[in-house]
């Protein structure tokens, strides 16, 4: 009698806790401050194209999407630039990996960006999605909005408290005010925009 009930508690302990973590990632929460710091290259850009290609020496899937660069907030980058994320469909199979990101043609966003030397001239996002920041414009006030954009991601944080400038990168905020938080970020840190 008391194995049958033990067995069942232990079953509903896994259907309780087994949904909630099979469709998402669980990633170690970057502060603002950490976002920023990490990342060589951080940008204003607008999706231009998405393009699926498989690697022909792992078989890997991946999808390339094309950004116009409009601003500039750290690094050197050309006019476009490519982002690279581990999913998309091959000829026999397809991959969806949550905790990636999608980008839709026309989307505004803020990149925060680092490149591998082996990898050429493709980037790919600090900390999976939590390196896109939506931007969209405010129809009352006709202000851009930059918002942090989630994608079914649980984040993970040894540290509970949040600094001031992680709990307002949290929220929507204007565009200029967005910049001047990364601008204090890199003065704080003796680094520059370039």
């Amino acid at each position: 009698m008391m194995l049958s009930f033990r067995l069942w508690i232990v079953t509903l302990f896994f259907l309780w806790a087994i949904p909630g973590n099979v469709w998402s990632t669980t990633l170690l929460k970057l502060s603002f401050e950490d976002l920023v710091r990490t990342s060589p290259v951080i940008v204003r850009a607008e999706a231009l194209g998405n393009e699926t290609t498989t690697d022909a020496a792992t078989g890997r899937s991946h999808i390339l999407t094309t950004f116009k660069v409009l601003e500039t907030l750290r690094g050197t980058v050309g006019e476009t630039l490519t982002v690279r994320q581990l999913s998309g469909f091959g000829k026999t199979h397809s991959m969806k990996l949550p905790g990636n990101t999608t980008f839709s043609i026309g989307d505004e966003v803020v990149l925060f960006l680092f490149q591998r030397s082996e990898e050429g001239q493709v980037y790919f996002l600090r900390g999976m999605t939590q390196g896109r920041f939506q931007v969209n414009q405010d129809p009352d006030s006709g202000k851009k909005l930059v918002r942090r954009s989630l994608n079914n991601v649980r984040l993970m944080q040894w540290n509970l408290k949040k600094s001031a400038a992680e709990t307002e990168a949290d929220e929507p905020q204007t565009l200029d005010v967005f910049r001047k938080k990364i601008e204090r970020v890199l003065q704080s840190d003796g680094s520059s925009a370039q």
